[in-house]
Protein backbone atom coordinates (compact mmCIF):
# COMPACT_ATOMS: atom_id res chain seq x y z
CA UNK A 1 0.00 0.00 0.00
CA UNK A 2 2.81 2.65 0.78
CA UNK A 3 4.76 1.87 -1.97
CA UNK A 4 2.00 1.86 -4.11
CA UNK A 5 0.92 5.77 -3.11
CA UNK A 6 4.41 6.79 -3.29
CA UNK A 7 4.32 5.99 -7.29
CA UNK A 8 1.53 8.30 -6.91
CA UNK A 9 3.80 11.34 -6.40
CA UNK A 10 6.44 11.01 -9.06
CA UNK A 11 4.64 8.60 -11.85
CA UNK A 12 1.80 8.61 -13.77
CA UNK A 13 -1.01 8.19 -11.73
CA UNK A 14 -3.40 5.64 -13.64
CA UNK A 15 0.18 3.40 -14.62
CA UNK A 16 1.13 3.03 -11.44
CA UNK A 17 -1.38 2.47 -8.69
CA UNK A 18 -2.65 -0.70 -9.55
CA UNK A 19 -5.68 -0.19 -11.82
CA UNK A 20 -5.88 -2.86 -14.43
CA UNK A 21 -7.02 -2.01 -18.06
CA UNK A 22 -6.84 -3.31 -21.74
CA UNK A 23 -3.89 -2.17 -23.88
CA UNK A 24 -6.17 -0.35 -25.78
CA UNK A 25 -7.14 1.91 -22.63
CA UNK A 26 -3.67 3.43 -22.67
CA UNK A 27 -3.47 5.64 -25.65
CA UNK A 28 -2.29 8.55 -25.71
CA UNK A 29 -5.32 11.35 -25.71
CA UNK A 30 -4.64 15.15 -27.00
CA UNK A 31 -7.70 17.55 -26.82
CA UNK A 32 -7.34 21.30 -27.51
CA UNK A 33 -9.60 24.16 -26.92
CA UNK A 34 -11.11 26.60 -29.94
CA UNK A 35 -9.00 29.72 -29.64
CA UNK A 36 -11.97 31.66 -30.48
CA UNK A 37 -13.28 30.93 -27.28
CA UNK A 38 -10.26 30.84 -25.61
CA UNK A 39 -9.87 34.72 -26.80
CA UNK A 40 -13.29 35.84 -25.85
CA UNK A 41 -12.61 34.76 -22.26
CA UNK A 42 -14.57 31.66 -22.26
CA UNK A 43 -13.67 28.99 -19.84
CA UNK A 44 -12.69 26.01 -21.77
CA UNK A 45 -12.67 22.74 -20.58
CA UNK A 46 -11.55 19.67 -23.10
CA UNK A 47 -12.41 17.15 -20.33
CA UNK A 48 -13.13 16.27 -16.57
CA UNK A 49 -11.53 13.60 -14.94
CA UNK A 50 -12.57 11.36 -12.03
CA UNK A 51 -11.31 10.39 -8.73
CA UNK A 52 -9.47 6.77 -8.33
CA UNK A 53 -12.75 4.94 -6.99
CA UNK A 54 -10.63 2.97 -4.54
CA UNK A 55 -8.97 6.08 -3.02
CA UNK A 56 -12.15 7.80 -2.01
CA UNK A 57 -12.48 6.25 1.15
CA UNK A 58 -10.38 5.60 4.10
CA UNK A 59 -8.48 1.67 3.75
CA UNK A 60 -8.94 -0.19 6.90
CA UNK A 61 -5.36 -1.49 8.47
CA UNK A 62 -4.34 -4.30 10.55
CA UNK A 63 -0.90 -3.12 11.41
CA UNK A 64 0.58 0.38 10.65
CA UNK A 65 3.18 1.22 7.46
CA UNK A 66 6.41 0.82 8.67
CA UNK A 67 8.40 3.81 9.29
CA UNK A 68 11.45 4.11 7.26
CA UNK A 69 13.71 7.07 7.54
CA UNK A 70 14.21 6.72 3.67
CA UNK A 71 10.61 8.19 3.57
CA UNK A 72 11.63 11.55 5.15
CA UNK A 73 13.47 11.79 1.73
CA UNK A 74 10.27 12.25 -0.11
CA UNK A 75 6.60 13.11 1.15
CA UNK A 76 6.92 11.42 4.64
CA UNK A 77 5.93 8.92 7.02
CA UNK A 78 2.59 7.80 4.14
CA UNK A 79 -0.77 7.82 5.93
CA UNK A 80 -2.57 9.18 3.21
CA UNK A 81 -6.27 7.34 3.31
CA UNK A 82 -5.91 5.04 5.93
CA UNK A 83 -8.25 3.90 8.90
CA UNK A 84 -6.43 4.34 12.03
CA UNK A 85 -9.07 4.36 14.34
CA UNK A 86 -8.18 1.32 15.41
CA UNK A 87 -4.30 2.24 16.92
CA UNK A 88 -3.55 4.13 19.88
CA UNK A 89 -0.76 6.64 18.44
CA UNK A 90 -0.42 8.43 21.80
CA UNK A 91 3.18 7.95 22.22
CA UNK A 92 3.81 7.82 18.33
CA UNK A 93 6.98 10.66 17.79
CA UNK A 94 7.06 9.93 14.54
CA UNK A 95 3.70 11.61 13.50
CA UNK A 96 5.45 14.56 12.44
CA UNK A 97 6.45 13.06 9.83
CA UNK A 98 3.65 11.90 8.29
CA UNK A 99 1.81 12.83 5.25
CA UNK A 100 -2.15 12.52 5.21
CA UNK A 101 -5.34 13.77 3.01
CA UNK A 102 -9.09 14.61 4.44
CA UNK A 103 -9.69 10.71 3.85
CA UNK A 104 -6.99 9.61 6.64
CA UNK A 105 -9.05 8.52 9.62
CA UNK A 106 -7.57 9.08 12.89
CA UNK A 107 -8.19 7.65 16.45
CA UNK A 108 -9.14 9.12 19.41
CA UNK A 109 -5.38 8.55 21.07
CA UNK A 110 -2.99 10.83 19.47
CA UNK A 111 0.33 12.90 21.02
CA UNK A 112 -1.02 16.14 22.40
CA UNK A 113 1.45 18.12 20.71
CA UNK A 114 -0.11 16.24 17.50
CA UNK A 115 -3.07 17.99 16.23
CA UNK A 116 -3.58 17.03 12.79
CA UNK A 117 -6.73 19.07 11.49
CA UNK A 118 -4.47 22.33 12.61
CA UNK A 119 -1.76 20.72 11.45
CA UNK A 120 -3.46 20.69 7.82
CA UNK A 121 -4.58 23.99 8.04
CA UNK A 122 -1.61 25.60 8.81
CA UNK A 123 -0.16 24.28 5.92
CA UNK A 124 -2.30 26.14 3.40
CA UNK A 125 -0.62 29.00 4.50
CA UNK A 126 1.83 29.67 1.31
CA UNK A 127 4.33 31.25 4.20
CA UNK A 128 6.46 34.29 4.39
CA UNK A 129 4.11 36.71 4.54
CA UNK A 130 1.92 36.13 1.71
CA UNK A 131 -0.85 36.46 2.98
CA UNK A 132 -0.06 39.99 4.32
CA UNK A 133 0.25 40.93 0.73
CA UNK A 134 -2.93 39.29 -0.06
CA UNK A 135 -4.79 41.69 2.30
CA UNK A 136 -3.52 44.78 0.67
CA UNK A 137 -4.63 43.57 -2.13
CA UNK A 138 -1.55 42.02 -4.29
CA UNK A 139 -3.40 38.85 -4.98
CA UNK A 140 -2.13 38.11 -8.85
CA UNK A 141 -5.31 39.93 -10.17
CA UNK A 142 -5.10 40.44 -13.45
CA UNK A 143 -1.94 38.54 -14.09
CA UNK A 144 -2.32 34.63 -16.43
CA UNK A 145 -0.36 31.73 -15.37
CA UNK A 146 0.21 28.25 -16.98
CA UNK A 147 1.07 25.28 -15.69
CA UNK A 148 1.61 22.15 -17.26
CA UNK A 149 1.87 19.24 -15.29
CA UNK A 150 -0.49 15.69 -14.71
CA UNK A 151 -4.04 15.80 -15.26
CA UNK A 152 -6.48 17.99 -13.20
CA UNK A 153 -9.99 17.97 -11.03
CA UNK A 154 -11.06 21.12 -12.72
CA UNK A 155 -13.93 21.20 -10.28
CA UNK A 156 -11.92 21.51 -7.06
CA UNK A 157 -13.01 24.25 -4.52
CA UNK A 158 -9.13 26.06 -4.49
CA UNK A 159 -8.85 26.89 -8.04
CA UNK A 160 -12.07 25.92 -9.55
CA UNK A 161 -13.34 30.09 -10.50
CA UNK A 162 -9.79 30.97 -11.47
CA UNK A 163 -9.01 28.21 -13.95
CA UNK A 164 -9.41 29.31 -17.65
CA UNK A 165 -8.72 26.92 -19.68
CA UNK A 166 -8.10 22.43 -19.20
CA UNK A 167 -6.48 20.96 -22.08
CA UNK A 168 -4.60 17.64 -22.42
CA UNK A 169 -1.70 16.71 -24.67
CA UNK A 170 -0.28 13.00 -25.11
CA UNK A 171 -2.07 12.56 -21.43
CA UNK A 172 -2.38 8.26 -20.50
CA UNK A 173 -4.63 9.10 -17.69
CA UNK A 174 -8.13 9.16 -17.31
CA UNK A 175 -8.43 10.13 -14.04
CA UNK A 176 -7.27 13.03 -11.46
CA UNK A 177 -3.59 12.88 -10.58
CA UNK A 178 -2.58 13.65 -6.89
CA UNK A 179 0.68 16.14 -8.83
CA UNK A 180 -2.25 18.10 -10.93
CA UNK A 181 -4.43 19.36 -8.39
CA UNK A 182 -1.25 20.12 -5.97
CA UNK A 183 0.91 21.90 -8.14
CA UNK A 184 -2.35 24.38 -9.32
CA UNK A 185 -3.41 25.31 -5.59
CA UNK A 186 0.02 25.97 -4.17
CA UNK A 187 0.04 28.39 -7.43
CA UNK A 188 -3.52 30.01 -7.47
CA UNK A 189 -5.34 27.95 -4.43
CA UNK A 190 -7.99 30.57 -3.03
CA UNK A 191 -6.70 29.39 0.69
CA UNK A 192 -3.32 27.56 -0.48
CA UNK A 193 -1.82 29.98 -3.19
CA UNK A 194 0.28 32.62 -3.90
CA UNK A 195 -1.58 34.18 -6.39
CA UNK A 196 -5.32 33.41 -5.31
CA UNK A 197 -6.81 36.36 -8.15
CA UNK A 198 -4.55 34.99 -11.15
CA UNK A 199 -5.96 33.06 -14.15
CA UNK A 200 -4.90 29.67 -14.51
CA UNK A 201 -4.22 28.05 -18.17
CA UNK A 202 -3.74 24.89 -17.58
CA UNK A 203 -2.22 21.82 -19.94
CA UNK A 204 -2.34 18.04 -18.63
CA UNK A 205 0.85 16.62 -20.22
CA UNK A 206 2.73 13.11 -19.92
CA UNK A 207 6.19 13.68 -21.08
CA UNK A 208 6.56 9.78 -21.63
CA UNK A 209 6.09 6.91 -23.87
CA UNK A 210 4.74 4.38 -22.20
CA UNK A 211 5.46 0.58 -23.24
CA UNK A 212 1.82 -1.48 -21.89
CA UNK A 213 3.77 -4.81 -22.81
CA UNK A 214 6.73 -4.33 -20.80
CA UNK A 215 5.14 -1.92 -18.00
CA UNK A 216 7.70 0.46 -18.79
CA UNK A 217 7.91 4.44 -19.46
CA UNK A 218 10.61 6.41 -21.14
CA UNK A 219 11.04 10.34 -20.48
CA UNK A 220 10.23 11.65 -24.07
CA UNK A 221 10.43 16.26 -23.70
CA UNK A 222 9.07 16.48 -26.75
CA UNK A 223 5.62 16.53 -25.59
CA UNK A 224 6.26 19.14 -23.12
CA UNK A 225 7.61 20.95 -25.68
CA UNK A 226 4.46 20.73 -27.99
CA UNK A 227 2.77 21.59 -24.48
CA UNK A 228 4.61 25.18 -24.67
CA UNK A 229 4.47 25.51 -27.94
CA UNK A 230 0.39 25.63 -27.11
CA UNK A 231 1.17 27.87 -24.69
CA UNK A 232 2.89 30.43 -27.22
CA UNK A 233 0.00 29.62 -29.39
CA UNK A 234 -2.66 30.47 -26.90
CA UNK A 235 -0.94 34.27 -25.80
CA UNK A 236 -1.05 34.99 -29.83
CA UNK A 237 -4.92 35.43 -29.59
CA UNK A 238 -5.09 37.11 -26.13
CA UNK A 239 -4.82 40.41 -25.66
CA UNK A 240 -1.28 42.64 -25.18
CA UNK A 241 -2.41 43.13 -21.58
CA UNK A 242 -3.75 39.58 -20.67
CA UNK A 243 -0.95 37.51 -22.26
CA UNK A 244 0.18 34.17 -20.05
CA UNK A 245 3.05 35.55 -18.32
CA UNK A 246 4.80 32.54 -16.24
CA UNK A 247 4.62 28.90 -16.94
CA UNK A 248 5.24 26.52 -14.25
CA UNK A 249 6.68 23.29 -14.87
CA UNK A 250 7.42 20.90 -12.03
CA UNK A 251 10.08 19.00 -13.54
CA UNK A 252 14.02 19.47 -14.35
CA UNK A 253 16.03 18.11 -17.57
CA UNK A 254 19.81 18.37 -18.33
CA UNK A 255 21.84 19.01 -21.52
CA UNK A 256 24.89 16.84 -22.67
CA UNK A 257 25.71 13.05 -22.44
CA UNK A 258 23.38 11.13 -20.69
CA UNK A 259 20.36 14.10 -21.30
CA UNK A 260 16.71 12.55 -21.81
CA UNK A 261 14.68 12.17 -25.46
CA UNK A 262 13.98 16.09 -25.83
CA UNK A 263 16.01 17.73 -23.81
CA UNK A 264 17.38 20.40 -26.17
CA UNK A 265 14.37 20.55 -27.75
CA UNK A 266 13.23 21.32 -24.46
CA UNK A 267 15.75 24.22 -24.09
CA UNK A 268 15.34 25.77 -27.40
CA UNK A 269 11.41 26.49 -27.01
CA UNK A 270 12.06 27.59 -23.14
CA UNK A 271 14.46 30.05 -24.91
CA UNK A 272 11.80 30.71 -27.39
CA UNK A 273 9.00 31.20 -24.69
CA UNK A 274 11.74 33.85 -22.98
CA UNK A 275 11.66 35.88 -26.78
CA UNK A 276 7.90 36.12 -25.92
CA UNK A 277 7.76 37.37 -23.12
CA UNK A 278 6.99 34.26 -21.18
CA UNK A 279 9.08 33.68 -17.84
CA UNK A 280 9.54 29.61 -18.05
CA UNK A 281 9.96 28.03 -13.97
CA UNK A 282 11.29 24.55 -14.09
CA UNK A 283 13.09 23.03 -11.36
CA UNK A 284 16.37 23.37 -13.55
CA UNK A 285 16.53 26.85 -13.29
CA UNK A 286 19.93 26.95 -14.04
CA UNK A 287 19.79 25.37 -17.69
CA UNK A 288 18.11 28.91 -19.04
CA UNK A 289 18.14 31.39 -16.58
CA UNK A 290 21.19 32.59 -13.98
CA UNK A 291 19.51 31.14 -10.57
CA UNK A 292 19.03 27.76 -9.02
CA UNK A 293 16.06 26.70 -6.79
CA UNK A 294 16.43 25.08 -3.50
CA UNK A 295 13.26 23.64 -0.84
CA UNK A 296 13.16 25.02 2.76
CA UNK A 297 12.65 22.56 5.41
CA UNK A 298 9.55 23.16 8.04
CA UNK A 299 9.70 22.89 11.74
CA UNK A 300 6.66 21.09 12.95
CA UNK A 301 3.82 23.57 14.57
CA UNK A 302 5.71 26.36 13.52
CA UNK A 303 4.41 29.90 11.72
CA UNK A 304 5.12 29.35 8.33
CA UNK A 305 5.26 33.37 8.16
CA UNK A 306 8.16 33.52 10.33
CA UNK A 307 11.75 32.93 8.87
CA UNK A 308 13.12 31.06 11.66
CA UNK A 309 10.41 28.48 11.24
CA UNK A 310 12.34 26.87 8.08
CA UNK A 311 15.58 24.67 7.86
CA UNK A 312 17.76 25.36 5.11
CA UNK A 313 17.38 21.43 4.25
CA UNK A 314 13.99 20.14 3.48
CA UNK A 315 13.40 16.72 4.27
CA UNK A 316 14.39 15.74 0.52
CA UNK A 317 17.81 16.86 0.85
CA UNK A 318 18.34 14.90 4.56
CA UNK A 319 20.26 12.35 2.88
CA UNK A 320 22.75 14.23 0.86
CA UNK A 321 24.42 16.78 3.43
CA UNK A 322 27.02 17.76 0.93
CA UNK A 323 24.36 19.26 -1.38
CA UNK A 324 25.42 22.77 -2.38
CA UNK A 325 24.07 25.38 -0.62
CA UNK A 326 26.84 28.17 -1.33
CA UNK A 327 25.41 29.95 -4.58
CA UNK A 328 24.93 33.32 -4.98
CA UNK A 329 22.13 32.74 -7.48
CA UNK A 330 20.69 30.17 -5.44
CA UNK A 331 16.82 31.27 -4.53
CA UNK A 332 15.43 29.60 -1.04
CA UNK A 333 11.65 28.68 -1.48
CA UNK A 334 9.07 26.96 1.02
CA UNK A 335 8.98 23.67 0.23
CA UNK A 336 7.52 21.20 3.26
CA UNK A 337 5.28 20.94 5.34
CA UNK A 338 2.27 22.28 2.85
CA UNK A 339 -0.79 21.25 2.31
CA UNK A 340 -3.04 21.33 -1.09
CA UNK A 341 -5.86 20.55 -3.09
CA UNK A 342 -6.04 17.17 -2.87
CA UNK A 343 -6.95 13.98 -5.58
CA UNK A 344 -10.42 12.71 -4.26
CA UNK A 345 -13.17 14.78 -4.30
CA UNK A 346 -13.23 18.85 -4.79
CA UNK A 347 -12.99 19.39 -1.28
CA UNK A 348 -10.37 17.13 -0.47
CA UNK A 349 -7.05 17.96 1.16
CA UNK A 350 -3.39 16.66 0.89
CA UNK A 351 -1.08 17.63 3.72
CA UNK A 352 2.28 16.27 3.48
CA UNK A 353 5.80 16.98 6.19
CA UNK A 354 7.97 16.83 3.12
CA UNK A 355 8.02 17.84 -0.02
CA UNK A 356 10.21 18.16 -3.50
CA UNK A 357 11.03 20.71 -5.70
CA UNK A 358 7.59 19.79 -7.64
CA UNK A 359 6.38 22.24 -4.54
CA UNK A 360 8.60 25.11 -5.27
CA UNK A 361 7.97 25.35 -8.96
CA UNK A 362 4.24 26.91 -8.73
CA UNK A 363 4.74 28.91 -5.47
CA UNK A 364 7.75 30.94 -7.43
CA UNK A 365 5.17 31.00 -10.51
CA UNK A 366 2.59 32.84 -7.83
CA UNK A 367 5.06 35.04 -6.69
CA UNK A 368 6.22 36.15 -10.28
CA UNK A 369 2.68 36.56 -11.02
CA UNK A 370 2.15 38.74 -7.63
CA UNK A 371 5.33 40.74 -9.21
CA UNK A 372 3.75 41.39 -12.31
CA UNK A 373 0.38 42.71 -10.53
CA UNK A 374 2.35 45.24 -8.78
CA UNK A 375 4.76 45.99 -11.86
CA UNK A 376 3.24 44.94 -15.75
CA UNK A 377 6.44 45.21 -17.49
CA UNK A 378 8.44 42.88 -14.72
CA UNK A 379 10.62 40.57 -16.55
CA UNK A 380 12.91 37.74 -14.97
CA UNK A 381 16.10 39.10 -14.73
CA UNK A 382 14.37 42.50 -12.78
CA UNK A 383 12.69 39.60 -10.54
CA UNK A 384 15.69 37.86 -9.66
CA UNK A 385 17.42 40.87 -9.39
CA UNK A 386 15.11 42.31 -7.13
CA UNK A 387 15.08 38.94 -5.09
CA UNK A 388 18.72 38.86 -4.16
CA UNK A 389 18.65 42.67 -2.93
CA UNK A 390 15.50 42.48 -0.82
CA UNK A 391 15.50 38.63 0.27
CA UNK A 392 16.79 37.17 3.46
CA UNK A 393 19.64 35.36 5.13
CA UNK A 394 18.99 32.00 6.75
CA UNK A 395 21.73 30.77 9.45
CA UNK A 396 22.49 27.42 10.09
CA UNK A 397 22.67 25.69 13.42
CA UNK A 398 26.67 25.74 12.52
CA UNK A 399 26.73 29.81 12.03
CA UNK A 400 26.93 29.36 8.55
CA UNK A 401 24.83 32.01 6.26
CA UNK A 402 22.94 30.93 3.07
CA UNK A 403 20.81 32.93 0.89
CA UNK A 404 18.76 33.65 -0.53
CA UNK A 405 15.31 33.32 1.22
CA UNK A 406 12.71 35.24 -0.97
CA UNK A 407 11.39 38.13 0.98
CA UNK A 408 7.80 39.07 -0.35
CA UNK A 409 6.89 42.27 1.26
CA UNK A 410 10.26 43.73 0.66
CA UNK A 411 10.28 42.41 -2.83
CA UNK A 412 6.87 43.84 -3.71
CA UNK A 413 7.48 47.26 -2.09
CA UNK A 414 11.00 47.60 -3.66
CA UNK A 415 9.38 46.50 -7.00
CA UNK A 416 6.48 49.50 -6.36
CA UNK A 417 8.94 51.75 -5.27
CA UNK A 418 10.97 51.42 -8.35
CA UNK A 419 7.51 52.11 -10.59
CA UNK A 420 6.66 55.37 -8.65
CA UNK A 421 9.83 56.76 -8.87
CA UNK A 422 10.06 55.61 -13.21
Amino acid sequence: MLKKQLKIMTCLTLLLCGCSADTNDFEPMTKLGDLTKIANHEKVIVDVEVPITHLTTAEKVDELPRFEVESLFGMGWNLIGLDLSQFDLSENKNLIYTSYDTITVWPDKLPATFDPIQIMEQGKNPGLGIRALHEQGITGQGVNIAIIDQTLDVNHEEYADQLMLYEKIHVYDKVISLHGPAVASLAVGKSTGVAPDAKLYYIACDFVDYDVKNDEYTTNFNYLVSAIERVIEINTALPKNEKIRVISISRGFGLGEGAELGSDELYAVIEKAKQEGIFVITTATEMNYDFTIFGLGHKPNSDPDQLDSYTARGLFWRSNPDILFFDDQLLLIPMDGRTFAGMTGEHSYTHTSGGGLSWTVPWLAGMYALCVQADPDMNPDKFIRKINETGDILTLDTGEKIKTVINPQRLIEAIQADKQSN
